[in-house]
């Protein structure tokens, strides 16, 4: 986590200094994925526990404004599919119909907490407290702002595919 830049250590005399500053337990999921051979293989996953309630009595994911996120679109990328498959059918009913799945696993680690997030997204590890710096895997509100941004650059993608102008043999990078 702090190799990649995902979490910033601090020390754990310190974050009685940060306002609001919440700890979550961590923790590791255990999940299959495959290798580029197609073998399975396991891996560990770490997760925060945000549902975990200290003395407060409440968790980070207790204190979530649920009213105040903006919903998911479609929450799952099956049911996104099913709904951009029948769209295209509906409009193109004679066209063949080509679909491409990208893992955004790794642009997922990139969206950023607020800090005021970050503060409540704290680990401890040893003797060092780690500062989730991007969405947590547990986090309440993740779901719903990492919908909101894959939602715009997937409208954005398929704009830009449906436009005219738009030859796809330029380079606009250079």
């Amino acid at each position: 986590e702090v190799e990649f830049g995902y979490a910033l250590p601090i020390p754990i005399d310190i974050i009685h200094r940060i306002p609001h500053a919440a700890i979550a337990p961590l923790g590791l999921v255990f999940q299959d994925t495959i290798d580029e051979f197609g073998v399975v293989k396991e891996k560990a996953r770490a997760t925060h526990d945000q549902s975990f309630a200290f003395s407060s009595g409440l968790s980070v994911n207790d204190r979530v404004i649920q009213d105040q996120l903006i919903p998911c679109q479609y929450g799952h990328c099956l049911l996104c599919m099913l709904h951009c498959i029948a769209a295209a059918r509906r409009q193109f009913p004679n066209i063949r119909i080509l679909i491409g799945k990208f893992d955004w696993r790794t642009a997922y680690r990139r969206a950023h907490l607020a800090g005021s997030s970050a503060a409540e997204c704290i680990t401890i590890l040893g003797d060092i407290a780690l500062v989730a710096l991007r969405l947590t895997f547990s986090g309440a509100p993740c779901p719903s702002l990492w919908c909101t941004f894959s939602e715009l650059c997937t409208d954005l993608a398929n704009d830009i595919l449906a436009c005219d102008d738009w030859d796809p043999r330029e380079i606009h990078s250079a």
